[in-house]
């Protein structure tokens, strides 16, 4: 078994490609699985980050977030759309917790 440089899973060496984040499997970007811990290589791979979810709460830096991560790290971006949402519903009820505030 070997492990892909660019997501960090163990994959076997039969397909051409990461069955994960569907890298091309070559001699390049594959280490072998003896090394425990593939985040001490330094590879900076896509994953869901809860970091970037709860950074992106705050509606204008979860944009910024969205849109530099997007292309290249479609999972990150993902993190950084759901804080955008999380943040429009918060302030949504914000809004509607103040109007009922001040009509009664």
């Amino acid at each position: 078994m070997a492990i892909c440089l660019k997501c960090g899973k163990q994959v076997g060496l039969m397909g051409r490609e990461c069955p994960y984040c569907h890298a091309p499997l070559t001699y390049n970007n594959l280490v072998d699985d003896s090394i425990k811990n593939v985040k001490d290589l330094n590879v900076d791979y896509d994953a869901k980050s809860n970091t970037i979810l709860y950074q992106s709460i705050f509606i204008p830096y979860g944009i910024y977030l969205y849109l530099i991560n997007k292309d290249e790290y479609p999972l990150k971006a993902s993190s950084a759309l759901g804080g955008i949402m999380i943040g429009i519903i918060i302030t949504l009820f914000l809004i509607i917790l103040l109007m009922i505030a001040i009509i009664f």
